[in-house]
Order: C-alpha cells, then structure tokens, then sequence
C-alpha cells in the first residue's frame, strides 16, 4: 500500500479543479481534463456541506470545534476524491503536475490573503514546506512499497491519513477563504484557522516521518519554514512573527546547521547590527537580512540557496537571542 496517495492533501476546491482540468486540456490530456471536471457536482457539494459552515460561529471555542467536527467527517469524501485522481491519472505523475498547478495558483491567492490581512508569508511557507513534503514521500514510494505491511505499521499510515485530512481540511478552507467561495472569518478565527493547518502540517510530517523510517526526520522537520512563523493580531490587524523558541531549539539540536548556529554565536556584534530583521546565513557567510521575511528568503534564493537557513533577530536585547 503507497502512503502518497492518501498523504496527499489534494486542495481540491472549484477553482483548483478548473485550473487542474484546463491544465490537462492544454498538455492534450482532454480524457482526463474531462473525467476531472466530472468531479466538480462532487467537490461543490463537499464545499458546501463541510466548509461553508466553517466560518459561521463567532466565537473562538465554537469555531475550533466547528474545525475539528468538520475535519473528522471531511475524511472519507476526501479520500473518494483523492482515489479517483489515482485512478483517472493512473500511471502519469500526478504529483509532479499536482505540485505544478498549485504553484502557479499561490501568487494570486496570496495577493487576495495580503488584502483580507491573513498572513500571506505564513500561507507560502506551509505550501512550500507541504510541496517539500511530499516531493519526499513521492521519491521514497518504491522502497515503501517493498516492507512489509505489519499490524503496526498499517497503523503508522492510518495515523497518516487521518494527519492528512486535518492538513487539507486546513488549506482547502484557506484557500476557499481566499478564493471567495466561504465567508471571511472574523480576526481570532483567521488565527485559529492558520495556526490549525500549521499545526497539521508539522503533525502530518511527523506521521510521515515515522512510517518511511527516515533517519533525517529532525532535519526535515528542521527546514519547515513555518515552524519558524507565527501569528499575532492586534485588534483587527494581523502580523506575522519569529517563533523564536521553536526555531532556535531545532536549529541547535541539528549538526547540519551547526556552522550557522556556531557563526551566528561567534559574531556577537548581529544583535547590534541587524536588530528586528531576519538574517540568511550559509556556512560561514552572511547572506541576506530584511526586515521582510520573503525577502530576506528570496536573495537567497536568488543566489542559488535552495533551503535558506533564517533566523529573526530580536528587536530587543531581552528577547535572549539565539537563546544562550
């Protein structure tokens, strides 16, 4: 049994449907464009019998709840879509293409998260890191499916598929926010509704992590980007915020990236210099620092820095820096 199919959090919403299909339409995959269109009665009715309620409680206890009610029942009509995307794709690479229209459909949605207030850096960096994720499960299929399915293990990929459903019930909501297809929920749900995926998502690795077996799993863990991120609101306002603690005790327990934490260490004078900014280092180089996350990340993409390593860097001296 292949975990990736069930792992997978399709995000499976009117709009990714139209964009998957008229993707496969334009690749002269019209058979298949046309099954997948065959799906959207389906997925308008998933929309509205599990997500449309989604926003409707005001207050913060009830819309958690309302959350994981509906994430429970989503499962099962979420695993139904997401055999008959096997099925209809067969032996193509789902995942590759999957991967591909979802990338292309990120900047405008997070165009519409900077306009709703809704911590557009932290949406980015959970469908980078999910994207990460799964390029991983998808390369280590072959040697899954050669172990043996145990009691115990089978119950490692339940774990998964149950992870994995939280997970997308989280991000289709995002994006059906961000789409326009569900109410915008009130400021504390918006925060709610982010800090739930988040959650899912390092949960969902977690998962994942035990059935491959990976030896890396602290260190794929370690280059989540937003494990990194938080949110805070002040009134009606939204920012996102360095999750110091987290990050530094990841970043020290992991021997890869003990040149950077033993360079940032040795150069005290950081704290001074680049107060309040995120700072990119590799090896034992400087690389960027912005006051913008994205940006700070994107000169070191621009450099050919394919997992930046980046550390915020308090505003304040009594924020204990680099926590020693």
């Amino acid at each position: 049994m292949a975990t990736a199919p069930v792992t997978i959090a399709p995000v499976l919403t009117p709009r990714t449907v139209t964009a998957l299909a008229s993707a496969l339409q334009e690749a002269d995959l019209a058979d298949l464009a046309s099954a997948l269109r065959g799906l959207e009665p389906f997925v308008e009715a998933v929309m509205e019998r599990f997500f449309v309620p989604l926003p409707v409680s005001a207050k913060r206890d009830g819309f958690k709840g309302r959350f994981n009610k509906l994430a429970r029942n989503y499962e099962p009509f979420r695993l139904f879509l997401m055999f008959r995307l096997v099925e209809f794709f067969q032996n193509r690479d789902l995942f590759a293409f999957y991967g591909r229209i979802l990338r292309d459909m990120l900047g405008p949605l997070l165009n519409a998260a900077r306009e709703m207030d809704m911590a557009p850096e932290l949406i980015a960096a959970m469908v980078r890191d999910y994207l990460h994720l799964f390029e991983r499960v998808a390369s280590e299929i072959p040697s899954t499916q050669q172990k043996e399915l145990t009691f115990e293990r089978f119950s490692l990929i339940v774990d998964c598929v149950h992870r994995g459903t939280r997970f997308d019930y989280g991000l289709t909501a995002i994006f059906l926010v961000l789409e326009g297809s569900i109410a915008e929920p009130t400021t504390d749900n918006k925060v709610d509704l982010l800090m739930e995926c988040k959650k899912s998502l390092v949960d969902l690795a977690g998962a994942i992590i035990k059935v491959l077996d990976a030896q890396d799993g602290n260190r794929i863990l370690d280059m989540f980007e937003s494990n990194k991120l938080g949110i805070a609101s002040s009134g009606r306002r939204l920012r996102v915020v360095p999750q110091i603690r987290e990050q530094l005790a990841k970043h020290l327990s992991v021997p890869r990236r003990q040149t950077e934490v033993d360079w940032i260490k040795s150069n005290t004078q950081i704290s001074e210099e680049y107060r309040g900014k995120w700072i990119v280092v590799e090896n034992n180089e400087l690389i960027a620092s912005d006051r913008d996350y994205a940006k700070a990340r994107a000169i070191a993409k621009e450099r050919g820095i394919k997992r930046p390593f980046i550390v915020f860097v308090p505003s304040t001296p009594s924020s204990g820096f680099m926590g020693i």
